[in-house]
């Protein structure tokens, strides 16, 4: 995997780490950055520590060559490929180097399946093809999959949720106060689409109503935002390990993603009994039910904005979807969605 820090495909690594860890086997994690932000089982390989000390190509070396002697030495009974894979040829050396006589899966947690599976080409085969097994983190994901690719071996698992974690981790305080709603993530305009939501929610009833939106987390494009923001009723601050306390207390979450996988965005919000208003885009659609345990609506700022007031002019509806938010997303606690994990494993085993 890349890391184990900062995003929400990072966090579903460590959880799946967690789950293998349950179901009895025997857990072995190599990140490629040393950024480790959350709680996992098993063993850790942390290449990221040599490129921190050592970033010269001598480095790269180093670990490439770490790499290839903890594959030999541990021989694995399988892979599991959590990383973002775009560019192809870096990817052709680690099959044919690292990778050959392994069994794999990979793991595509996005919708832009060229982060993940490089763009296909005629050459495409030479790193992926039949022998290989492939997990989608939504039924969208696994039917593009088969769709453009033509593999056979692919599968869909949602994103699991650990329930107790998340409300121990919510009842810490914090210092915020006050009616607000929120987005937490990384901030990227060109993927999370913030831009949007800020346009929105300055068009919306809500700055009238003294109700803020607090961005939460750190990107390429923090100053960018702040700029467009341009007002004290929107609120940034800092990427936490721990968002969940600032999740349980919002109105609701917002998420307006160009793309996404699985976002955890909306099932950590739903678990915490707090509604989300969203986008159409991949997984969203396969969580949220729309005017039931939040809002869906296609990505454009006036239909935005209409529902962001919707939820603030239409008590009884938003009290509806918090109501309902919890039990929507029940069929995703850890224990059913590593039922499924341990199915798969057997079989490729």
């Amino acid at each position: 995997m890349s890391s184990l820090g900062a995003g929400g495909a990072e966090r579903s690594s460590a959880l799946l780490s967690k789950m293998l860890d349950y179901l009895g086997y025997e857990v072995y994690l190599i990140t490629m950055l040393n950024r480790i932000d959350y709680k996992y089982h098993g063993k850790l390989l942390n290449l990221g520590l040599i490129k921190d000390s050592n970033p010269s190509f001598l480095g790269l070396i180093k670990r490439y060559r770490l790499l290839k002697e903890t594959l030999a030495k541990e021989k694995f009974d399988l892979i599991i490929d959590n990383r973002t894979r775009p560019i192809f040829f870096k990817e052709l050396l680690l099959s044919n180097l690292f990778y050959k006589n392994q069994k794999l899966l990979y793991v595509i947690r996005s919708r832009k399946l060229s982060v993940y599976l490089s763009k296909k080409t005629i050459f495409t085969s030479l790193v992926y093809n039949n022998d290989h097994f492939y997990v989608g983190v939504s039924k969208e994901i696994e039917d593009k999959v088969k769709q453009i690719y033509g593999f056979e071996n692919v599968f869909s698992i949602y994103n699991p949720l650990d329930f107790k974690e998340l409300e121990s981790l919510a009842n810490t305080s914090i210092k915020f106060s006050g009616k607000y709603i929120l987005f937490y993530g990384s901030l990227k305009d060109k993927t999370k689409n913030i831009s949007m939501l800020i346009d929105a929610y300055k068009k919306s009833v809500l700055p009238s109503k003294k109700i803020r939106l607090l961005i939460l987390g750190d990107g390429d494009d923090l100053q960018k935002l702040k700029q467009k923001a341009n007002t004290n009723l929107i609120v940034f601050k800092p990427f936490t390990k721990n968002p969940f306390p600032y999740v349980k207390n919002a109105l609701f979450t917002c998420l307006t993603s160009r793309y996404e996988g699985f976002p955890r965005v909306v099932i950590e919000s739903l678990a915490l009994g707090t509604p989300v208003v969203s986008v159409n885009c991949s997984g969203s659609r396969e969580i949220i039910k729309h005017a039931y345990n939040g809002l869906i609506v296609n990505n454009d700022t006036e239909l935005y904005k209409q529902a962001l007031n919707m939820f603030i002019l239409e008590q009884n509806k938003y009290l509806a979807c918090k109501k309902n938010a919890k039990s929507s997303v029940k069929h995703l606690r850890m224990s059913a969605i590593a039922k499924q994990w341990e199915q798969i494993v057997k079989n490729i085993t």
